[in-house]
């Protein structure tokens, strides 16, 4: 009885860990994380499960090491620095220290990420899933919104935001608190070139004119 029991509980372990290892490895072919930092998420799973035998693809994101995380976000944020002016052409440091205030949330359907007439604090950029700008008071539909940010002329002007954006499905989606954009841009010496940045645009047109060359 015993012996089955043991045989037993470790084809459920193995067959739990197949499950689990599969679960990361799709979670690295939504995100198109390169091979070297697939290796590292698989090491360091390897590790976790040895030690407490599973978690889940949630848990693992939130469980790994700093340093390690960092890359992760490194590698899907580098489409949201793209359209931030200044951080585009920012060093690497900068982009670094970025990385380790984003935060990678998992969004439901009919979630909202704004509501229009709310401050636009934060700037929202759709990894993956979808998301749709909307007028509440009419139904009526903006546009979509795939791989892409919402709300970042908003964001940028530090106003409220225009429209309402809601989750369509399940979708992964980056946070970046304006708060922690300036205490980083200050921390590392680069919030004066920033606001002149900024500034610049506004004297050409505006940010509506700037980003609209990033989209």
């Amino acid at each position: 009885g015993n012996l089955e029991d043991i045989v037993g509980n470790l084809d459920v372990t193995t067959t739990l860990y197949h499950l689990k290892r599969e679960q990361v490895k799709q979670y690295c072919n939504r995100a198109y994380l390169p091979e070297t930092l697939r290796s590292s998420l698989f090491d360091y799973y390897e590790k976790l499960w040895s030690q407490q035998k599973g978690v889940t693809g949630t848990s693992l994101f939130r469980m790994l090491p700093t340093n390690l995380r960092s890359l992760v976000v490194s590698e899907l944020a580098e489409p949201l620095w793209q359209i931030i002016p200044y951080i585009d052409q920012a060093p690497t440091s900068l982009t670094q220290k970025l990385c380790h205030v984003l935060k990678l949330e998992l969004y439901i359907p009919a979630n909202f990420l704004f509501h229009a007439g709310e401050c636009a604090w934060q700037l929202f950029f759709v990894v993956s899933g979808n998301a749709k700008l909307f007028d509440e008071s009419s139904g009526k539909l903006v546009r979509r919104v795939s791989n892409s940010a919402v709300g970042r002329s908003e964001f940028l002007s530090r106003v409220v935001y225009s429209t309402s954006c809601q989750v369509i499905d399940y979708s992964q989606i980056l946070v970046l608190n304006h708060d922690d954009l300036w205490k980083a841009l200050r921390q590392s010496g680069h919030l004066e070139n920033y606001c002149h940045r900024l500034i610049d645009i506004e004297k050409n047109g505006g940010l509506d004119v700037e980003l609209s060359h990033l989209s």
